[in-house]
């Protein structure tokens, strides 16, 4: 090539040269969230859950970017679920014993976000001085679809306990409330704001499910996306630092998991 061609050539080079270096887009995940009302979600981008998601999004701002997608839970366990081995998202706030995986053998799980407990919902004038196991025998649960539950699935096995399902656990406390069934079961965190949210309070009690009522909430980690597993991890040890979190944590009712390192630092914001 001669002289006159490669200086013609030369500005072309030095603009390509000149141009900025792009880094690596994060890796996008998707979330499924199947708790659809408070306080998980309030609004599509309001609740516990997207504020969450957020907060772990610029935890791994340089690595993955979590897309949150809110579905009820028979649907992720038809859909997404059904075949374990090709899952390659996340599903927040559950504990394995949620999905039949109490060994944690189908699905990887994260280090745990907070503690939670499970209650029986009855109206005040029918809950007795103690509930055990024997009271459940005959009573009709009013349940939401794709719910499995300790002990209660036990029972209704046995056909010591019926069952009906509902799309939703404000439905279900509406009809107990209305006496349309015996009790029905969820985690104190939901039935706490629910009952406020409904005017509920004063004609429904909760009371924890005896002998299996506290569990740990994580998230589920397909194996599809294993490498998530350790950045994730990370990500909830610095969570647990993070004056944010403990604001949301204070907002919404819960206590935080102990900070492992106090010199961590809240990231800045972009």
């Amino acid at each position: 090539m001669s002289h006159p061609v490669l200086l013609r050539c030369l500005p072309l080079v030095l603009a390509i040269l000149a141009l900025p270096c792009v880094a690596a887009s994060p890796k996008s995940v998707q979330a499924f969230n199947t708790y659809e009302t408070s306080p998980f979600l309030i609004a599509a981008q309001r609740g516990l859950v997207p504020e969450l998601v957020e907060q772990l999004n610029t935890l791994l701002a340089e690595q993955y970017h979590i897309e949150l997608r809110n579905l009820p839970r028979a649907r992720l366990l038809q859909q997404y679920l059904s075949q374990p081995e090709r899952f390659d998202g996340l599903v927040m706030l559950l504990n394995p014993s949620f999905i039949d995986d109490a060994e944690q053998q189908t699905y990887l799980w994260s280090k745990p976000l907070f503690d939670d407990y499970n209650v029986l919902v009855l109206r005040t004038g029918q809950a007795p001085a103690e509930l055990d196991e024997g009271w459940l025998h005959g009573k009709r649960l009013l349940a939401v679809r794709g719910q499995r539950l300790p002990l209660l699935d036990e029972l209704m096995t046995a056909g010591q306990l019926s069952r009906e399902d509902f799309n939703s656990e404000l439905q279900t406390l509406q009809m107990v409330a209305a006496g349309r069934g015996d009790f029905t079961h969820m985690n104190h965190l939901m039935f706490r704001h629910l009952v406020r949210k409904t005017g509920l309070d004063q004609r429904l009690v909760g009371i924890p499910v005896p002998g299996v009522a506290h569990f740990q909430r994580h998230i589920l980690v397909g194996r599809g996306a294993a490498e998530l597993l350790a950045p994730l991890n990370a990500a909830i040890d610095a969570l647990h630092c993070q004056p944010e979190w403990r604001r949301t944590a204070t907002r919404y009712g819960f206590a935080t998991m102990p900070c492992a390192n106090a010199d961590v630092l809240t990231p800045a914001r972009n």
